[in-house]
């Protein structure tokens, strides 16, 4: 199975930030460092993400042949923060660098400008193209890009959305487009907020 991974070890990271909720920080107390400390693995771990959208961490893990890699950006020590070069909207790729933190609790995914900007445009040409009409945003919609199927027998634009990482690697991002039906109509979503500051992948 294709993976993306990312493997840090903590030795190389401060010791003074806080452990997460599930103790994955950079400290001393991570639960990496505390079963390398017992000699059980190495102080390392990965979160890998495959095609059905299921994700698992693996500790002590060294790599395999079978899994892209991106490093960290070790000058952010508070988040495990990757850079980006591309971001992939169906048939369209978009050259935007940028650096976002990955974050499995957040329900969304954040992006501010030229990143939100440049996927938002990609997304919204294609919707248009395939004659859906997109729906004023409100102040109960969380997204700002949604569209409306009018007839029974249209399918909601699903486009394949993928995050080129720094290196070359690829993240197929699955979840990227909310679609909702109540049997007669279809309504589906470009499921990235804006974002005032930083950017989070959830």
């Amino acid at each position: 199975m294709h993976r993306l991974c990312s493997c840090q070890r903590n030795s190389v990271l401060s010791t003074g930030t806080p452990n997460g909720l599930f103790g994955l920080g950079m400290g001393n107390t991570s639960v990496p460092s505390i079963l390398e400390s017992k000699g059980l693995i190495a102080n390392s771990f990965s979160m890998c993400f495959g095609f059905d959208g299921v994700g698992r961490i693996n500790f002590g893990d060294k790599g395999s042949s079978d899994q892209d890699e991106t490093p960290f950006n070790l000058t952010q020590r508070t988040h495990y923060e990757v850079s980006l070069t591309q971001l992939g909207m169906g048939k369209n790729l978009s050259d935007v660098p940028f650096s976002a933190i990955f974050d499995s609790g957040s329900s969304f995914t954040y992006l501010n400008d030229p990143a939100y900007a440049a996927i938002c445009k990609s997304f919204d040409e294609q919707a248009i193209a395939t004659l859906h009409k997109r729906i004023p945003s409100g102040p109960g919609n969380h997204f700002e890009y949604c569209y409306h199927v009018s007839s029974s027998s249209e399918e909601p634009f699903l486009p394949n959305v993928t995050l080129i990482m720094e290196g070359g690697s690829q993240f197929n991002v699955y979840g990227a487009i909310f679609a909702a039906s109540n049997g007669i109509t279809t309504i589906y979503c470009l499921a990235v907020v804006k974002s005032p500051d930083v950017n989070i992948i959830g």
